[in-house]
């Protein structure tokens, strides 16, 4: 499970080290999520790296403590994150969807500290013909909507007991929830009940939401980013996302055919947590294949 630790990054950054030998590899969740979304495959990504997965500023168990939940304001704690470990080389950065996004923004911004990016299912500007799930819509669109936003999220708390949320969530973001480890589903509920009394975790979730609509609906804007990317690139699709639908990746592919990208047919948008021995084995090849620096522990 590895050690959870806290650094000082003008307030506090949690995050778990897991061990492990090798280049440093970052992990990143998506919006809602935490260090949590990792748990099945951050054991076994030890074997040839020391790896660490990160609460952003709002989510999880890292306070807001005067920052922002913005886009940018955590691609900056990201940035700080990097230096603040002291790593003598660049790392590499994993992303799912919010977080794919803030690798991307990342390696754009700061290419000096990524040596390599992995994308999971990265939140990218939608495409025709739009594939609408009312639930995702729902539960990820009203959030955005100036004085609606945080009523809307409070009354779907308290809507239904956590349990029932937390199943329903993981059936949306899932082809099959049930492949979960009973692990993942206690750790994920713990997490959703110690966040019903932070109260930094509403407005952070809207911010967010609002910072990543605002930053997609520029696609000239994503188009830029996406074209300084200069380090190498691993994206993991799942087939059956209804959150980030996969024609959104093969917009990305067609962007970038440079980049290496792995269609998985029977994952949604957390294949990380749905078919851990598949991405392992994704991850593991890209990497073998790349001249990446090694790092040192800080």
């Amino acid at each position: 499970m590895g050690r959870s630790q806290v650094i000082d990054l003008d307030g506090p950054v949690h995050y778990v080290d897991h061990g492990g030998e090798g280049r440093p590899l970052v992990l990143i969740h998506g919006l809602g999520g935490s260090h949590l979304n990792w748990m099945a495959v951050a054991d076994a990504l030890t074997a040839h790296h020391r790896v660490y997965a990160l609460d952003l500023a709002g989510f999880g168990l890292t306070p807001l403590s005067g920052r922002r939940a913005t886009l940018t304001r955590n691609r900056c704690l990201i940035d700080d994150f990097i230096s603040g470990m002291g790593f003598d080389s660049p790392v590499t950065l994993a992303g799912n969807s919010m977080g794919g996004l803030l690798v991307m923004m990342q390696a754009a911004v700061a290419p000096e500290t990524v040596a390599a990016a992995i994308l999971v299912t990265p939140a990218l500007p939608p495409v025709r013909p739009i594939k609408i799930d009312k639930y995702a819509v729902t539960r990820l669109a009203l959030p955005i909507l100036p004085f609606v936003g945080p009523a809307y999220v409070r009354r779907i708390r308290n809507a239904a007991p956590v349990a029932q949320q937390v199943d329903t969530m993981l059936d949306m973001l899932c082809v099959d929830s049930e492949r979960l480890s009973d692990e993942i589903r206690a750790a994920t509920l713990a997490m959703a009940q110690r966040r019903l009394h932070m109260e930094w975790a509403i407005p952070s979730f809207v911010a967010a939401s609002r910072s990543i609509v605002w930053l997609l609906a520029r696609r000239s804007r994503v188009r830029s980013i996406v074209y300084q990317i200069a380090c190498p690139v691993l994206v993991i699709q799942g087939e059956q996302d209804v959150i980030v639908p996969p024609q959104a990746a093969r917009w990305l592919q067609e962007r970038r055919p440079d980049f290496v990208f792995e269609f998985f047919p029977d994952a949604g948008h957390v294949p990380q947590m749905e078919t851990p021995a598949e991405f392992v084995a994704a991850v593991e090849r890209f990497l073998s294949r790349i001249s990446v620096p090694a790092g040192s522990e800080p």
